[in-house]
């Protein structure tokens, strides 16, 4: 059953939305330390990572959170799961806004 069928579809997509440059490079900047942090901490193990949310619907606005699934090809062990909370610990502190707003959640096939 395809549930996405059925929701209705934004009116415009987040690129069509005009937003602040600043805006832009505190997403991307974000997300570009994410990435490669969730690679490294997953290695093979790493399926992919998905944008959810207001992001990924052209609904996200400044105070927004940002929204992601990780899936992975097996659980995540003791050793990935240390590494990614070391991982996420340093995103934290970084001077960006968006950085104590990663939502996340990791689930394997």
């Amino acid at each position: 059953m395809n549930l996405r069928r059925n929701r209705p579809r934004p009116e415009s997509s987040l690129c069509e939305r005009p937003h602040t440059l600043s805006f832009t490079h505190q997403v991307a900047d974000i997300l570009a330390a994410l990435v490669p942090g969730v690679q490294s901490a997953l290695g093979d193990n790493l399926v992919g990572i998905y944008l959810r949310g207001s992001l990924a619907t052209g609904d996200f606005i400044d105070t927004s959170d940002i929204d992601f699934l990780v899936a992975t090809e097996s659980p995540v062990s003791d050793a990935e799961a240390d590494a990614l909370i070391a991982m996420h610990a340093r995103l934290a502190a970084l001077p960006n806004k968006y950085a104590d707003r990663l939502e996340g959640a990791y689930i394997d096939r």
